[in-house]
């Protein structure tokens, strides 16, 4: 029997080819898998009437993915909070929060929203998260991007929680060697 002793090799992309190399991952196979870690889950503690599903939603957001404030009052939305300046000083620090709030808050809304509705969303917001997800041939490289669950019912919010906690709680770095 072969056993390959991990700790003697310089590093794991070694393993593939011993040169330099980039991994990528993203998420849009994690859906059906998500479904069937909790379907399973379920099954192992005796609840599998649990219609999937009708407890969760799921979907695919751009990492770092957000909506300006330009563009959400060029929709309509209005805010209470001005552009503190000068933005970056220290005494400004408090009113950059909250003006950053009202922003994030908004966003936070829409990707919920859209992700609760199956993607159905403001014609506008489907769009921006489309092209993000979407390198429209610019690059050889699809952008990054990141599974969210939403639970219908709060009882559910914790383990979704430490589902997506696990399933991104791997890290990596990376140097050029060549």
């Amino acid at each position: 029997m072969f056993v390959l002793d991990l700790n003697k090799v310089h590093s794991y992309v070694d393993i593939i080819t011993n040169s330099s190399t980039v991994i990528y991952t993203w998420s849009e196979g994690s859906v059906e898998k998500a479904k069937e870690l909790l379907s399973a889950m379920f099954d192992l503690f005796g609840h599998g009437d649990v219609i999937i599903e009708e407890e969760f939603s799921f979907g695919i957001l751009p990492d770092d993915f957000g909506v300006s404030r330009d563009k959400l009052e060029e929709e309509g939305y209005t805010f209470v909070h001005d552009r503190p300046e000068p933005f970056w000083g220290d005494e400004s620090e408090v009113a950059r929060e909250k003006y950053n709030g009202e922003i994030d808050a908004i966003s936070d809304k829409l990707k919920e929203d859209f992700i609760l509705n199956n993607g159905n969303a403001p014609m506008w917001f489907s769009e921006m998260v489309e092209e993000a997800l979407d390198d429209r041939g610019w690059s050889d490289y699809r952008p990054s991007n990141t599974l969210v669950v939403l639970p219908r019912n709060d009882k559910y919010k914790d383990v979704i929680e430490k589902m997506i906690s696990f399933l991104y709680s791997t890290d990596s770095d990376g140097v050029r060697d060549g």
